[in-house]
Protein backbone atom coordinates (compact mmCIF):
# COMPACT_ATOMS: atom_id res chain seq x y z
CA UNK A 1 0.00 0.00 0.00
CA UNK A 2 2.89 2.02 0.69
CA UNK A 3 4.51 2.08 -2.96
CA UNK A 4 0.68 2.50 -4.32
CA UNK A 5 0.26 5.59 -2.35
CA UNK A 6 -3.18 3.52 -0.85
CA UNK A 7 -4.87 3.57 -4.33
CA UNK A 8 -5.40 -0.25 -3.93
CA UNK A 9 -5.71 -1.26 -0.88
CA UNK A 10 -7.33 -4.48 0.36
CA UNK A 11 -6.99 -6.77 2.85
CA UNK A 12 -8.96 -9.94 1.92
CA UNK A 13 -12.87 -8.75 0.73
CA UNK A 14 -12.51 -5.32 2.48
CA UNK A 15 -10.95 -1.95 1.58
CA UNK A 16 -7.66 -1.18 3.56
CA UNK A 17 -6.27 2.28 5.07
CA UNK A 18 -2.45 2.67 6.07
CA UNK A 19 -2.54 4.32 9.76
CA UNK A 20 0.26 6.35 10.57
CA UNK A 21 0.73 6.46 14.49
CA UNK A 22 3.61 7.99 16.41
CA UNK A 23 5.28 5.56 18.62
CA UNK A 24 4.51 6.06 22.24
CA UNK A 25 7.89 4.61 23.83
CA UNK A 26 9.96 5.56 20.80
CA UNK A 27 8.45 8.42 18.95
CA UNK A 28 9.01 6.74 15.81
CA UNK A 29 6.23 6.21 13.01
CA UNK A 30 5.07 3.62 13.00
CA UNK A 31 2.88 2.21 10.06
CA UNK A 32 -0.43 -0.70 9.97
CA UNK A 33 -2.20 -1.54 7.67
CA UNK A 34 -6.16 -1.80 8.53
CA UNK A 35 -9.16 -2.77 7.22
CA UNK A 36 -12.27 -0.12 7.73
CA UNK A 37 -15.91 1.04 7.13
CA UNK A 38 -16.82 4.48 6.23
CA UNK A 39 -19.74 6.21 8.38
CA UNK A 40 -20.57 9.35 6.44
CA UNK A 41 -17.02 10.89 6.61
CA UNK A 42 -15.27 9.09 9.34
CA UNK A 43 -12.99 6.24 9.30
CA UNK A 44 -14.03 3.40 11.71
CA UNK A 45 -11.76 0.43 12.77
CA UNK A 46 -11.71 -1.94 15.47
CA UNK A 47 -8.92 -2.17 17.56
CA UNK A 48 -8.62 -6.06 17.88
CA UNK A 49 -5.31 -7.93 18.51
CA UNK A 50 -6.60 -11.24 16.41
CA UNK A 51 -8.72 -11.82 19.61
CA UNK A 52 -6.27 -12.29 21.87
CA UNK A 53 -6.96 -10.45 25.16
CA UNK A 54 -4.50 -7.64 24.96
CA UNK A 55 -4.71 -4.34 22.43
CA UNK A 56 -2.74 -3.75 19.50
CA UNK A 57 0.08 -1.62 19.41
CA UNK A 58 -1.16 0.88 16.90
CA UNK A 59 -4.64 1.33 19.70
CA UNK A 60 -1.42 1.69 22.50
CA UNK A 61 0.31 4.70 20.13
CA UNK A 62 -3.35 6.39 19.64
CA UNK A 63 -4.22 6.27 23.11
CA UNK A 64 -1.31 8.04 24.09
CA UNK A 65 -1.43 10.49 20.66
CA UNK A 66 -4.69 10.51 18.72
CA UNK A 67 -3.22 12.47 16.17
CA UNK A 68 -2.25 10.59 13.23
CA UNK A 69 -2.37 9.86 9.53
CA UNK A 70 -4.21 7.43 7.19
CA UNK A 71 -3.65 7.49 3.74
CA UNK A 72 -6.97 5.69 1.80
CA UNK A 73 -7.61 5.89 -1.91
CA UNK A 74 -4.72 7.60 -3.05
CA UNK A 75 -4.93 10.42 -0.63
CA UNK A 76 -2.98 11.23 3.03
CA UNK A 77 -5.39 12.63 5.52
CA UNK A 78 -4.83 14.00 9.35
CA UNK A 79 -7.20 12.02 11.22
CA UNK A 80 -7.82 12.76 14.97
CA UNK A 81 -8.55 8.88 16.80
CA UNK A 82 -11.95 8.86 19.02
CA UNK A 83 -13.50 5.79 20.75
CA UNK A 84 -17.27 4.88 19.62
CA UNK A 85 -18.51 5.48 23.33
CA UNK A 86 -19.15 1.87 23.35
CA UNK A 87 -17.74 -0.35 25.54
CA UNK A 88 -16.92 -3.63 24.42
CA UNK A 89 -19.70 -3.92 21.80
CA UNK A 90 -20.55 -7.33 21.16
CA UNK A 91 -22.57 -6.41 17.32
CA UNK A 92 -19.25 -5.88 16.01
Amino acid sequence: MRLTGGRFGRIGPMDALLLTTKGRKSGEQRDVALNYLLDGDAYIVVASYAGEDRDPAWWNNLKAQPEAEVAVGGRRLKVRASTSGVPNVGFL
